[in-house]
């Protein structure tokens, strides 16, 4: 919540204030996919794993690989946010546009595996189960409507000419 206050201040702190509360959200987006593997964990183990022996034993290495190998970049872009907003470098402008490769794809692909585990265990299609259950159809929608949003800071940060205020 601290974070989306940046915009009603205006003092000399301005640029630590940013930098401090956005560190703080680059943290939540580490833990937030851990917490995440650790919810889709159990179907990838156990006597009975939901998914094939193959994919059971390269997915989650590749989960927690490529997730410990993001930490640096999270660390990175916590350096550089505070080089930027207190107005010691101009870095951050151009390396915004990758800032949701390090944050996003666990996400995403922790949700893909939960559609696929209730799938192979109910038997039940994503309309079916938006049906049955209307919330899920909510989380759905919102899901869809971050990644277009992403996507869409992605485009108006990376071409020149699509933003009014330059990224």
């Amino acid at each position: 919540m601290s974070h989306g206050t940046f915009c009603f201040m205006s003092f000399n702190g301005y640029g630590w204030y940013l930098a401090s509360t956005a560190a703080l959200l680059n943290i939540s987006y580490f833990i937030h996919n851990l917490v995440a593997w650790l919810k889709i964990r159990p179907f990838f183990r156990g006597q009975q794993p939901v998914f094939s022996v193959g994919y059971t034993a390269w997915a989650p290495r590749i989960y927690l690989f490529t997730l410990a190998l993001s930490a640096p970049a999270l660390v990175f872009n916590i350096y550089n946010v505070f080089r930027y907003f207190n107005n010691f470098s101009r870095l951050f402008a151009k390396v915004r546009p990758y800032e949701p490769l390090f944050r996003d794809p666990w996400w995403v692909f922790s949700c893909v595996t939960l559609f696929q585990v209730i799938q192979k265990s109910y038997s039940l299609g994503i309309w079916t189960l938006c049906r049955k259950s209307p919330r899920f159809g909510f989380m759905l929608v919102g899901m869809f409507l971050a990644l277009a949003f992403t996507l869409v800071d992605i485009l108006a940060t990376a071409i020149d000419g699509l933003s009014v205020t330059g990224g």
